[in-house]
């Protein structure tokens, strides 16, 4: 069983949400995957958030596809 999870970043109240998802091809952005887990991320500043980055750390991680221990994709 794959656990998705989509990971979003409420700016109003600087918190990161996580829910249950089901990725098609057209609603998230960026997505890391370790083992049986997947999360998905509808733009950029969610992302950041989540792996503690910003720009230069986050453009490495998707042009190299690997962010610590997640291989990371993305779908434009």
């Amino acid at each position: 069983m794959v656990n998705s999870y989509f990971y979003s970043y409420d700016r109003t109240k600087d918190k990161v949400t996580q829910s249950v998802f089901t990725p098609t091809q057209y609603n998230w952005m960026l997505n890391a995957q370790k083992g049986s887990t997947d999360i998905y991320f509808p733009n950029v500043t969610s992302f950041n958030s989540w792996s503690g980055g910003c720009c230069g750390q986050s453009y490495d991680a998707v042009t190299s596809g690997q962010l610590g221990d997640y291989t990371i994709k993305h779908n434009l």
